[in-house]
């Protein structure tokens, strides 16, 4: 339920207030008859939004304004007075009201009217703090990637890089980054390059993936169109530095490489061993009587030979 404060010095009005915006509007609301007990209240409590009158004694609705401005920069605010000169409303806007009611006519109109506003603004209220707490998440999300990434506008002006990029750029503000484009930050050959990719992802709609070399290291850059709310579509991007999996992926394919080699060297000798021992035991088959001893140790020599040379044979196909 949507927790509302109401200052006001005249209690008749105070308590028909809070039994209307109760009974009619399903709002829950807190009194307060001056605007220290106000402040009070709202130190001790959250409020959604806070109805002031004008005219108090000691501290006035604006002054008490004040007050809760520089305690709370987002909490919506409205005054509610008799008071019906424009330079009234003027002044609690500039000092950072959200709206304007004046007391007075029919009361279930007046009364209307304040719930209508109070609905609204809590609801612009919560959908800006819905917005900030996400572009936090996303920035702590995007911060906490070892990764360089970015999101450009349709104009492809930048609008959010962590700090991984912030580094590799050399700069020490988001403000030398932020609404400024590649031709900006980047040198004037790189930022060409950037821009040319960037117009074909937004233009064609299409995310690309290309490796890049600088300074002698390798990076993977991974674009993709990001849709706006206004049908326009802006850049969002990925850079990783895979220099290091590049190297040990050449590594891999070096140490495969030798130990090949080194398995059809073994795999030769061990066929040139295989084949010296059969002309050795066809040599002694011929000096030794079948159905001897000696030569059902030849026969056994011979078998285990050629399983061996089977096997050396069947592993290379």
């Amino acid at each position: 339920m949507t927790r509302v404060l109401y200052i006001d010095d005249e209690s008749a009005l105070l308590t028909l207030t809070q039994i209307y915006l109760k009974e009619e509007a399903g709002l829950e609301v807190d009194i307060a008859s001056s605007a220290e007990e106000g402040f009070i209240l709202l130190k001790q409590s959250g409020y959604d939004a806070i109805i002031s009158d004008y005219e108090m004694p000691d501290i006035d609705g604006i002054q008490f304004l004040k007050m809760i401005r520089a305690y709370d920069t987002t909490i919506p605010f409205i005054i509610f007075t008799g008071k019906g000169r424009e330079e009234v409303a003027i002044e609690a806007l500039n000092n950072g009201a959200d709206f304007y009611i004046q007391k007075g006519g029919d009361p279930h109109t007046l009364f209307t009217e304040l719930a209508n506003a109070i609905r609204h603004l809590v609801r612009r209220s919560h959908a800006e703090r819905n917005a900030v707490l996400s572009e936090q998440q996303l920035r702590a999300y995007l911060n906490a990637l070892p990764d360089f990434a970015f999101m450009k506008d349709p104009e492809l002006r930048h609008l959010i890089i962590n700090t991984s990029y912030l580094t590799f750029l050399g700069l020490s503000s988001m403000d030398d980054v932020i609404g400024k484009t590649d031709e900006e930050i980047l040198p004037p050959a790189l930022a060409q390059t950037c821009r040319r990719s960037d117009e074909e992802v937004r233009d064609l709609q299409l995310s690309t993936s290309t490796q890049e070399i600088s300074d002698g290291r390798t990076y993977q850059v991974m674009k993709f169109p990001l849709p706006f709310p206004t049908g326009q579509t802006g850049i969002g991007g990925i850079i990783r530095d895979i220099t290091d999996i590049r190297q040990v992926h050449t590594d891999l394919q070096e140490g495969n490489r030798k130990i090949q080699y080194l398995s059809e060297i073994t795999r030769n000798d061990i066929l040139n061993q295989i084949h010296a021992i059969s002309l050795a035991t066809d040599t002694l088959h011929e000096t030794i009587p079948d159905g001897t001893e000696r030569s059902k140790y030849l026969e056994m020599i011979s078998s285990a030979s050629q399983n061996i040379k089977d096997r050396i044979n069947f592993s290379r196909d």
